[in-house]
């Protein structure tokens, strides 16, 4: 049963923590972010925000920030998120249900599809686009990738956080979506804020299981990453 949330320090199945693992592992700048987001970078050309899964929504203030690190060249990257106060032109409906192994095919020619087919769970999909809004993947003709630009950055929506999590990130070609959607961030903040009272790194680990969870986190990281280099070269 997968439970929990994409926080990088869950090592649980629904957790973050491999990927983020990984991406540190990969050479990628990448830090935990549990300040509220009118603490974000003035000046956020190469930064890059993620937000997975997030447990409630921002308040008119933080979504105003949120709105202006995008505007003045942030990109964020917004998964398994309803809410339109994350982000502007945020369109989402609920759709099919997808059961966690629903294959969802490429819709156009990106680099964010160079990996092909991904898996992804959940009922949510995108319900509009307009001619700024390129979806990037689809499953059974539902929105479930979509990218567009607002302001001098960009917002890259995902309809689940799974292909990040610490189950899905081995499925097809999850990983190969998560790393072009990074693309060529120079800093990479890991959202932590939006899971509530901003979790400390012992809060999942309180148990021996967690414990043994982590290191079994950190062993799947490294073997993702070792068969990621051996296909596609050096991540850097």
């Amino acid at each position: 049963n997968e439970v929990g949330f994409p926080s990088s320090y869950n090592t649980g199945l629904r957790g973050g923590k491999a990927a983020y693992l990984l991406l540190k592992r990969s050479g990628y700048k990448v830090e935990r972010w549990s300040e509220a987001p009118q603490e974000l970078p003035r000046s956020p050309s190469g930064v890059l925000l993620i937000i997975a899964e997030p447990r409630r929504w921002p308040e008119t203030d933080e979504g105003n920030a949120l709105r202006k690190f995008v505007a003045a060249g942030g990109t964020l990257l917004l998964a398994g998120a309803a809410s339109e106060s994350f982000a502007p032109q945020v369109h989402v409906k609920r759709g099919m249900y997808r059961p966690v192994d629903t294959k969802c095919e490429p819709a156009a020619p990106a680099d964010v599809t160079r990996g092909g087919t991904i898996t992804m769970d959940g009922a949510l999909a995108w319900d509009k686009s307009d001619i700024s809004q390129t979806v990037h993947y689809a499953c059974d003709k539902e929105a479930v990738v979509v990218g567009y630009r607002a302001g001098r950055g960009k917002i890259l929506w995902w309809a689940s956080a799974r292909p990040l999590t610490n189950a899905g990130i081995t499925e097809a070609r999850n990983l190969d979506l998560l790393v072009n959607s990074v693309g060529d961030a120079r800093r990479i903040l890991w959202d932590e804020y939006f899971y509530g009272s901003a979790p400390g790194p012992w809060s999942y680990a309180a148990s021996k299981a967690l414990k043994w969870g982590g290191l079994d986190c950190a062993v799947l990281a490294a073997f993702i990453l070792l068969t990621f280099a051996r296909r596609s070269g050096p991540l850097m």
